[in-house]
């Protein structure tokens, strides 16, 4: 558990927020540092819901929101005189922006001595590629990794459906932190700050480690679509039912491989080396195993399979997840006032939702010794913006 730690989180859109939102659930203090004219994009991203974006909403609960105008002295100050009272700053800025403000890492630490900070960034804090702009699918690109998502051969180029290098940098973003705050806990007086420089070029490759890591063994690049874990394999492999279902079959070792042939009554058909044979029409067993499948229901093949022990799934939409017994079993959503929210074990609820742009700004600054005069003269200079409640 996190309580007692402040963050103070310069982020926006996916990476930076995702990491804030786990650090939010293991208890931290999460003050969300906006601009005072429109703050987090997210915020005005469709769907909309409770006012907010759908996206923003879930990413953002439990945090606090302050909204100042960091373009200006007095917006600079404010920050300055929080910083000396928080454990961690979370920035998710190319490196040159927040040198400007004057708020990068060697002079933050000028103020708090004991500051741990993390920058996340596309490519990192050095490097010639540092000042680049870029977003997920350049930084995924860049890695070695979309092009398994591309066959030159069957020309194919599949974007993938989720942000590979956002998230992967939000969770190595995390453990960073914590690592930080235990080493902190251990030194004790004699820890002297600490910089964690995040590149989602760097993080992406973690999700990627089967494939990179054999060709760091061989040198050999991964074939796109063609290795037993993506298509290549037909014991690994998504199959159509008879209604129009999807069945994913990840038979993978032979007492599997065994069982799903038998299942499907093809055992005096189909041999154990067609497993790894490639799933196209030139190869009889896939051929056989295909039409095998499309001559059944979805219904049928769930009372046979059930009988054996295979892995498998029907693939599911988000609805269906989220109404099977074994996801209601497991609590791991809940709701905060109009948003449902995704639990993990070890965390805590968060009990606030998301906030309006500026909600907290009065009490954040209150809270680090800001008296009513200054924070009305502040306001009516625009460089702070709150909601009077």
């Amino acid at each position: 558990m996190l309580d007692g730690i402040k963050v103070l989180d310069f982020t926006r859109l996916l990476p930076g927020p995702l990491a804030t939102y786990i650090l939010a659930h293991l208890g931290a203090e999460v003050i969300k540092v906006e601009d005072t004219q429109s703050g987090d994009m997210t915020r005005y991203i469709p769907p909309i819901t409770d006012g907010k974006g759908a996206v923003f909403s879930f990413l953002n609960a439990g945090k606090k929101s302050l909204s100042l105008d960091l373009k200006t002295e007095e917006g600079k100050t404010i920050i300055k005189r929080i910083i000396p009272k928080v454990d961690v700053i979370v920035e998710g800025f190319r490196p040159q922006v927040m040198r400007k403000l004057g708020l990068d890492f060697e002079s933050v630490k000028k103020i708090n001595p004991k500051i741990i900070y993390c920058s996340i960034s596309g490519y990192g804090q050095t490097g010639p590629l540092s000042y680049k702009s870029g977003h997920d699918l350049n930084y995924i690109s860049f890695s070695g990794i979309q092009r398994m998502f591309i066959s030159d051969e069957k020309g194919i180029a599949v974007l993938p459906q989720i942000q590979i290098a956002d998230i992967s940098g939000a969770l190595l973003a995390c453990i960073g932190i914590l690592d930080a705050l235990f080493e902190r806990e251990r030194k004790k007086e004699n820890f002297e700050g600490k910089f964690i420089d995040i590149s989602m070029v760097e993080t992406s490759l973690f999700l990627a480690v089967e494939s990179l890591s054999k060709f760091l063994g061989t040198g050999e690049e991964p074939k796109p679509f063609g290795e037993i874990l993506t298509g290549g394999a037909t014991c690994y492999m998504i199959y159509k039912t008879k209604d129009g279902k999807w069945l994913s079959v990840g038979a993978l070792e032979p007492k599997f491989w065994e069982n799903f042939i038998k299942a499907l009554g093809l055992e005096d058909e189909i041999l154990p080396s067609d497993a790894v044979t490639p799933p196209d029409d030139s190869n009889p067993a896939y051929k056989k195993i295909k039409e095998k499948i499309m001559s059944m229901t979805s219904e049928e093949i769930e009372r046979i399979f059930s009988k054996f022990d295979i892995p498998y799934e029907f693939v599911q939409g988000y609805k269906e997840m989220k109404e099977h017994e074994q996801v209601k079993n497991r609590k791991i959503f809940y709701k905060v006032k109009d948003t449902e929210l995704l639990k993990l074990p070890f965390m805590v609820e968060v009990k606030t939702p998301a906030p309006e742009l500026g909600e907290h700004t009065r009490e954040i600054l209150k809270e680090f010794g800001f008296e009513d005069k200054e924070i009305s003269e502040l306001e009516e200079k625009s460089v702070i913006r709150t909601i009077k409640k």
